[in-house]
């Protein structure tokens, strides 16, 4: 890896990216269930289906950080030589503070990547997709060419945007040890 150039993405930004579109997706799939739920809690509240809606909103934050927390209790577990010297066990149940770190980042990366793959079938679309509004569906059932291609220019994007962090906690790393 010492050899990567550092203007393309390294693998884990590529992992990291393909695992968040994962769960993007199936986030998405339950969005249609969460917002019958919220209508029938409407009925009776409103304040606490509003109050739900942006707890679900913000949600991803939290199952992000759940995810990182265990995978990486798992990793610690059954393949200790791949844990980083710098970086601490992970211990507990609780999501450490670069767990919610990471549920942070990525609920910032899924943003940016719907908005970014958004904007482009917006401006290279041949016809207005606002006419159609099932090309801007990330849940949309059908597999067509657009779907395809929205889908890997979120992937692209949040690699780009996973690699920008990975060169910023770099670039704090080697502060940090020049400090010393």
């Amino acid at each position: 890896m010492k050899n990567w150039p550092s203007w393309l993405p390294n693998p884990n930004s590529w992992l990291s990216a393909l695992v968040l579109i994962v769960l993007l997706g199936g986030f998405l799939a339950a969005i249609p269930w969460l917002m019958l739920l919220l209508q029938f809690i409407s009925h009776f509240s409103p304040k606490l289906a509003i109050s739900l809606w942006f707890c679900a909103y913000l949600s991803p934050i939290v199952f992000i950080a759940a995810i990182h927390h265990l995978s990486h209790k798992l990793l610690d577990r059954y393949f200790p030589q791949t844990r980083s010297p710098a970086m601490d066990k992970v211990e507990g149940w609780l999501p450490s503070l670069m767990s919610w770190w990471e549920g942070l980042y990525g609920w910032l990366a899924i943003v940016l990547a719907l908005l970014v793959s958004n904007a482009l079938l917006i401006v290279f679309s041949p016809t207005s997709p606002l006419a159609n509004p099932h090309l801007l569906d990330f849940t949309a059932t059908q597999m067509d060419g657009k779907f395809l291609l929205t889908t890997l220019v979120r992937l692209v994007c949040a690699a780009y945007l996973y690699h920008f962090e990975s060169l910023v906690r770099q670039h704090f790393m080697a502060m940090g040890a020049s400090d010393r």
